[in-house]
């Protein structure tokens, strides 16, 4: 497995331009076994919910998230990651990551 500093440069100099914090949540979302909520990312990664929201926001313009709202609570969404992100997200671990369902 390649070092995530390593990595990280590597994606840079191809021209992928992520924030670290934007990483965790493409990596969050990536592992997870079902779709995320911000509120469920805000609490896994200790951070304010607004942080999360602008953090998906830009990944989403990138095409590695999808967000949907939640049927069952729609002041909610739910936030999945895409083909594109699951390949990002593999390439930032250089390891297979688990899918969402």
């Amino acid at each position: 497995m390649t070092p995530f500093p390593d990595v990280a440069l590597a994606l840079v100099r191809e021209g992928v331009d992520l924030t670290m914090r934007q990483c965790a949540v493409l990596l969050t979302v990536a592992r997870a076994e079902e779709a995320q909520t911000v509120r469920g990312l805000a609490w896994e990664l200790n951070v304010p919910s607004p942080v999360i929201t602008r953090a998906h926001t830009k990944l989403v313009e990138r095409g590695l998230l999808h967000v949907v709202t939640d049927r069952t609570d729609r002041r909610s969404v739910l936030i999945t990651a895409t083909a594109q992100g699951m390949e990002m997200a593999e390439r930032m671990t250089g390891a297979p990551v688990r899918r969402a369902a």
